[in-house]
């Protein structure tokens, strides 16, 4: 989780220094956010499984 977070930050700062367009930023973010949760819902999974 740590690194789809570090990666939401950097797309994030991309787009506050106008490096990424508004609408590749929401794009990228929200992509990030699905796989986040995908990924917590794994781990949830394989946390139970023990």
């Amino acid at each position: 989780m740590g690194s789809s977070s570090e990666l939401e930050y950097l797309i994030f700062l991309s787009s506050e220094l106008e490096l990424v367009e508004i609408s590749v930023f929401t794009e990228l973010n929200t992509k990030i956010i699905e796989i986040k949760k995908m990924l917590t819902l794994l781990m949830q999974k394989l946390i139970a499984e023990n």
